[in-house]
């Protein structure tokens, strides 16, 4: 093989390497999100607006 060819190749070997760690990089991380139980958040209530302290403005 000429100097060409065996760089046209390593180039093509380094890319779909990238390519295979970057897709199981993310089947692993879609994986574990997938598998953990979904938390339940407490709903929070909005203070009434009586409670609500004003800015003071400086005039």
């Amino acid at each position: 093989m000429d100097t060409r060819e065996d760089r046209l190749l390593a180039l093509t070997g380094l890319l779909a390497a990238g390519l295979i760690a970057v897709a199981v990089i993310f089947v692993l991380t879609w994986l574990s999100d997938v598998r953990r139980t979904p938390v339940p958040y407490p709903l929070q209530e909005c203070a009434p607006p009586s409670s609500v302290i004003p800015l003071k403005t400086s005039s």
